[in-house]
């Protein structure tokens, strides 16, 4: 059985702890039976940062990893290649986000002579 389970994960893709993320949308796991065959290499994704910008457009990014069933309970992150090699369309890394538009803002003059 090859099983995903969601991580807690800040803007730069370090593991926090799981306080720090909304529990009501917390993906549920998601388990695959390899029945006696090889599993297959898979993308993972941390969740999306924050937008880049707090108002206009900006960006959000997120981790994307490749993992690989090792041995039966054992899950480990493995080079790109293997992914891709099994042609598995791997995911965004980053995406655009739209807030609300910018307001008027304060910027400094010239020097006065």
């Amino acid at each position: 059985v090859m099983s995903s389970y969601a991580m807690c994960v800040r803007y730069d893709g370090v593991e926090v702890d799981d306080t720090h993320c909304d529990a009501v949308t917390r993906p549920e796991p998601v388990h695959e039976f390899c029945a006696g065959r090889e599993c297959q290499p898979r993308w993972e994704t941390s969740s999306w940062s924050e937008c880049s910008r707090t108002c206009g457009e900006g960006y959000q990014f997120r981790i994307v990893r490749c993992w690989k069933m090792i041995s039966p309970g054992f899950d480990s992150s493995v080079y790109n290649d293997l992914c891709e090699a099994a042609d598995i369309t791997r995911p965004d890394e980053k995406k655009i986000c739209r807030n609300p538009a910018c307001g008027p803002q304060w910027e400094m003059s010239e020097w006065s002579e």
